[in-house]
Order: C-alpha cells, then sequence, then structure tokens
C-alpha cells in the first residue's frame, strides 16, 4: 500500500497524478468553452456535424476509458513486480549482503530472479503498450472519420451552393 500511495504522488510516464490535476481542470474548461464556441458556429450551419462533433469525443472517452479500467485493474500485479524486482536489486546491490551471497551460493539464484522477473515485467510492459496502442489507434480511427464527414458534409454543401466558399 506504502508502494502503491509513492507512485500516486510522484512522476509517472511524464504525469504528476496528484500535481496535474489543476492543469487538467483547466485543460477541460478550456476545451468545453471551445466546443460550446464551435457548436455555436456550427450548429447554424450543419446539424449533422454538431452530432458528429458530439458522438465522435464520446466514442474515444468510452475507448480510453476501457484502456484505463484495464490497466487500473493491472496495478496490483505491475506494483508487485517492481517491488520484487527492486527488492532483489537491493539486496544484490547492499554490501552487508555479500558474505550470506557468496556463503550459500546465492548470486546464479539471484540472477536468474531478476532475469525472470524482468523477462515478466518486459511481457507485461508489452501486453499495456498493445492495449493502449488499440486504445490510441481507436481514437484516431474516431477522429478520421469525424474530420473526413465533417470535411465531406462542407464540400457537399458548398458544391450545392448551401454554404458559401468563404463561409466554408
Amino acid at each position: 500500500l506504502g508502494a502503491r500511495a509513492k507512485e500516486a504522488c510522484q512522476m509517472w510516464n511524464g504525469v504528476q497524478p496528484l500535481v496535474d490535476v489543476r492543469k487538467h481542470t483547466i485543460k477541460l474548461i478550456e476545451s468545453v468553452l471551445c466546443y460550446a464556441l464551435f457548436g455555436i458556429i456550427l450548429s447554424n450551419i450543419s446539424l449533422w456535424i454538431m452530432v458528429l462533433l458530439t458522438v465522435a469525443p464520446a466514442v474515444n472517452w468510452f475507448s480510453v476509458r476501457v484502456y484505463q479500467n484495464w490497466k487500473y485493474k493491472q496495478r496490483d500485479k505491475q506494483t508487485d513486480m517492481t517491488r520484487k524486482m527492486e527488492y532483489i536489486a537491493t539486496v544484490a546491490a547492499d554490501f552487508s549482503f555479500g558474505k550470506d551471497i557468496r556463503m550459500y551460493g546465492m548470486k546464479d539464484w539471484l540472477t536468474g530472479m531478476h532475469r525472470m522477473l524482468r523477462k515478466e515485467h518486459n511481457v507485461f510492459l508489452k501486453k499495456v503498450s498493445r492495449y493502449e496502442l488499440y486504445s490510441k489507434l481507436g481514437g484516431l480511427f474516431v477522429g478520421l472519420i469525424r474530420d473526413g464527414w465533417s470535411y465531406a458534409i462542407l464540400i457537399s454543401m458548398t458544391i450545392r451552393g448551401k454554404l458559401t466558399v468563404d463561409e466554408f
């Protein structure tokens, strides 16, 4: 529990969860205001674009949420692996354990254990990266469809004369 609490407060993949709350709150307010302004402008042009701009972020949010929920469920496994690897690295580096390691022939065991845990941790990190990739690809795909469809609607309206070039 102590390790998890420490991890929650420290830098993790370039993010400081507790410290960044203020920054993310400001970013959220900024995004909502931009969406409202953009929505007011686009609602006069096409209701379909507004529907796209509302549904696409919801789908993207769902994709990210699924990934975050999965990752949250994996936190115990990740913490345990990290704790074990840190313990073995600490024991191997501590001179006070040197005599016991030599006397009981634990060098090969410690090395093998660390190698096994590192391999297990790498497999876990690959799995996390794969899930994160799927989540990000889903968001990119939704953005591509959103932007492509929006431009298709605007171009179609411009060609049919419902929208002037300067309004486009």
